[in-house]
């Protein structure tokens, strides 16, 4: 078995989530603490940025990306494409 995350990896998400302020059901509001925080605004900074942003998936950050861009129509074509490979995958 290939070890992907080592106990340094482990230990830091789970702190985390123990110290973040997670809201559950549909909202806009992710408090993801103090440590997601930092690392956003040393990813932004990084990467020459002035925001740095976490999400929840591959898909999710397409959508971000997007609407960063102001792109706005192509999001419609996009869910759909996700919803027919999604059901061509099961």
């Amino acid at each position: 078995m290939i070890e992907r995350f080592g106990k340094n990896e482990i230990d830091a998400v789970v702190k985390s989530i123990n110290k973040s302020s997670l809201l559950s059901g549909y909202t806009n509001k992710f408090l993801g603490g103090e440590i997601l925080q930092k690392f956003e605004k040393e990813f932004a900074k990084f990467h020459n940025c002035k925001y740095g942003i976490s999400v929840n998936s591959g898909t999710s950050a397409l959508f971000v990306a997007q609407l960063a861009a102001g792109i706005k129509k192509i999001l419609k074509f996009l869910f759909l494409q996700l919803l027919l490979l999604q059901l061509l995958l099961k």
